[in-house]
């Protein structure tokens, strides 16, 4: 008697489960799913541009450090502080911040620029002499423009995110408050791409920079997608945004990515051994992400 009780309580609750689940029924064409790409990047996001929801991720929430994508963070600062248009002079005390490892462009005091100049200096080259030029610049100090630099971090909802430095130098230089994660950095990638004046600048291969330490400088962008690696440019094109590497953080690339169908996507990519190994693991992922 117990037993058959058992076995109808069991039937009903079948029944049940049945009826819930009729209006929600989700069917899979077992020969269209693919397993998105296994990858040795530490962490990743791809998120939609246009609603900031995360598509694909592999440890999206762990701590990374940023390297210079924080770069993007200082230039949407300084450009929402500050007319394009406005010189800067470069200051010695800018400079002396600059660690002698740090990648350079060779600016020299005294020298002034356009706020637009040195964002094609900083996005473009990723130049970390005009990073500190640019917060001194805007703020009066590092720690001033730091201070910006995360207060505009938690209005954008970077909830695990901090900055202590404008160049995204991390503990290798002593810089021990820079770290983030790629679900925050996506979100950074999502917004800039929305800055008319970055958008236009991390899109660009190639730039020819006039009245450079009183010549010209052509400025060659450090996103090989935008000059000399491959990718599928018939299914999609890649139009930003920003590099990054140290050795704590290792091969870094948050790219803005947009399909012949208008799908756009913003991928925020950490952690490869080698460059060669980032660029291949990115195509690999939006060529996935990107032809379904």
């Amino acid at each position: 008697m117990r037993k058959n009780r058992i076995i109808s309580i069991i039937l009903i609750l079948c029944i049940c489960i049945t009826t819930s689940m009729a209006g929600n029924t989700v069917t899979v064409n077992a020969k269209s799913v693919k397993t998105i790409p296994s990858v040795q990047a530490k962490a990743y996001a791809i998120i939609d541009a246009k609603t900031g929801a995360i598509l694909y991720q592999k440890k999206s929430l762990n701590k990374i450090y940023p390297a210079s994508t924080a770069k993007l963070m200082t230039a949407l600062v300084a450009i929402e502080h500050m007319s394009v248009s406005k010189k800067i002079t470069v200051s010695k005390k800018a400079l002396q911040l600059v660690p002698s490892d740090a990648s350079r462009i060779g600016l020299k005091a005294g020298k002034k620029y356009t706020l637009n100049q040195l964002l094609h200096m900083l996005l473009i080259v990723s130049a970390a002499d005009a990073a500190e030029v640019i917060a001194v610049g805007v703020a009066g100090s590092q720690k001033k423009f730091v201070a910006m630099m995360n207060k505009k971090a938690k209005s954008l909802g970077m909830t695990k995110t901090s900055f202590d430095n404008p160049i995204g130098l991390d503990k290798g230089n002593k810089y021990m408050k820079t770290y983030s994660t790629a679900a925050d950095m996506s979100k950074l990638g999502k917004y800039v791409m929305n800055v008319n004046a970055i958008k236009k600048i991390v899109a660009k291969g190639k730039y020819t920079l006039n009245g450079f330490n009183n010549g010209k400088r052509l400025l060659k962008n450090t996103n090989e997608f935008l000059t000399t690696a491959s990718y599928s440019k018939n299914s999609y094109r890649i139009i930003g945004t920003k590099t990054g590497y140290t050795n704590a953080a290792g091969a870094c690339l948050i790219v803005t990515a947009v399909s012949t169908k208008g799908k756009k996507m913003i991928l925020a990519y950490y952690g490869a051994k080698t460059h060669s190994q980032m660029y291949k693991e990115i195509r690999s992922l939006l060529d996935y992400a990107l032809r379904k």
